[in-house]
């Protein structure tokens, strides 16, 4: 019916636009990153905000149980590290490549514990990419073929022979008995990039999707009489899995993020968010009470509008959507705020 009502008529509603507004950006504590639908890899230098350094944590899994029986005459030929990319939104910044390690956990993870951003896991410290230091080039478009198979675009890193003949080496053995053995004994593993000192605004950050059944991590080897296998130790929804998040801001080039941070009245001007555990903006109404003496019954609508500051480059693109969040009285989260979120024009 809104077609056949005059513009001009607004049933008496009034639009006022001179609500103080106070905000100010401040450091992230932490973002719970455990059970999501897409993990983060990679680094980036933006000019505002500094290096921000993504990495992914996952056990893998047995695909079936009672792996057997031992066979002292296997040979690992290959160890296939597959993670898939997202199907959308696959990549956020350009395309360069960059390194990637893979190292071995030494804690046990859970898929029932909470894990955020800022929980870096321990490891061995021994990167176990075949030829490592390695260079990987993201591929979003074209997926391997494998076996006769078409498989959907997935960064494909190849792993030690070294462990894929200590896997074999377990064949048989309580270790592979089912999944709950196994990840006692293999707790997982820690993909992250180590791109050093990187100029502002190259590389990115590659979204994988580790809930996709071509996300896995494949065991290929040969027997005595030369006969060929392969095992795939899975991922999907029964492994925990989370991303990691670090973020260096003392390498930004341009100096209004942490200007505003050190001196909270600069949010005045420009305020700023960043995702993954960063930065977010704290907004404060402080004059709203006045409403309820203006005369006025009922708030129809209410709508914070933040223009973009300057010039957004279209690999780094501001993020599509943002969300508001009311505060306790303890200054926690409490709940979002119905309707709260922004798209971003």
């Amino acid at each position: 019916g809104l077609s056949v009502l005059d513009p001009a008529d607004t049933l008496g509603t009034r639009r006022a636009d001179t609500a103080t507004v106070i905000a100010w950006p401040r450091v992230e504590d932490s973002v719970r990153t455990s059970g999501l639908s897409a993990n983060l890899i990679g680094s980036y230098r933006d000019p505002q905000f500094g290096t921000v350094t993504t990495g992914t944590v996952t056990q893998v899994r047995l695909s079936i149980n009672a792996v057997g029986p031992a066979d002292p005459s296997y040979v690992c030929d290959s160890l296939v590290l597959a993670l898939a990319y997202t199907p959308a939104l696959a990549i956020y910044g350009d395309i360069d490549p960059q390194i990637i390690k893979v190292y071995r956990l030494t804690e046990d993870i859970s898929p029932d514990s909470i894990y955020k951003n800022n929980r870096i896991p321990a490891t061995d410290g021994i990167d176990l990419v075949q030829g490592s230091p390695r260079t990987f080039m993201p591929d979003t478009l074209t997926g391997p073929i494998i076996g006769g198979d078409s498989l959907p675009p997935e960064l494909r890193i190849p792993l030690s022979t070294g462990l894929g003949n200590e896997l074999l080496s377990q064949w048989g053995q309580p270790t592979m008995a089912d999944n709950t053995a196994f990840p006692a004994y293999f707790k997982g593993l820690y993909v992250a990039p180590d791109n050093g000192s990187q100029p502002p605004a190259q590389a990115g950050v590659w979204r994988m999707n580790l809930l996709d059944g071509a996300s896995k991590l494949t065991l290929y080897y040969h027997d005595g009489s030369g006969a060929a296998y392969a095992f795939d130790f899975i991922i999907g929804t029964g492994s925990a899995h989370y991303t990691t998040a670090v973020f260096d801001r003392s390498t930004s080039t341009v100096p209004g993020v942490q200007q505003a941070l050190a001196d909270t009245a600069l949010g005045q001007g420009e305020t700023y968010v960043q995702a993954m555990g960063g930065i977010r903006t704290e907004v404060r109404f402080p004059w709203l009470n006045r409403f309820a003496g203006s005369g006025f019954k009922a708030i129809a609508k209410a709508e914070l509008l933040v223009p973009f500051s300057g010039d957004v480059p279209a690999s780094y693109a501001p993020p599509s959507q943002l969300f508001a969040f009311r505060k306790a009285a303890d200054g926690t989260d409490a709940v979002s705020v119905p309707g709260g979120v922004m798209n971003a024009l």
